[in-house]
């Protein structure tokens, strides 16, 4: 398991044909308590409608042990 405001490096290839391509650089974070979509994006050099779009999130809310793609 991941520690609370950690993060992890996900793969960076696919193998041809498979049903997921990743396009570059994607980690996963972990909710600490405090975090916000805006400081994470912040801490990340994004912003809160990339997170947003990222996640499909609908609304601000986090809870801490979620994990968001950044």
């Amino acid at each position: 398991t991941l520690p609370t405001g950690g993060s992890v490096a996900a793969p960076t290839s696919a193998t041809p044909g498979s049903d997921v391509v990743v396009v570059g650089p994607t980690y996963g974070y972990v909710i600490a308590s405090g975090d916000t979509l805006y400081s994470i994006a912040e801490a990340n050099g994004t912003d809160v409608n990339t997170l947003r779009l990222l996640n499909n999130l609908t609304s601000d809310a986090l809870q801490v042990g979620q994990v968001l793609i950044v």
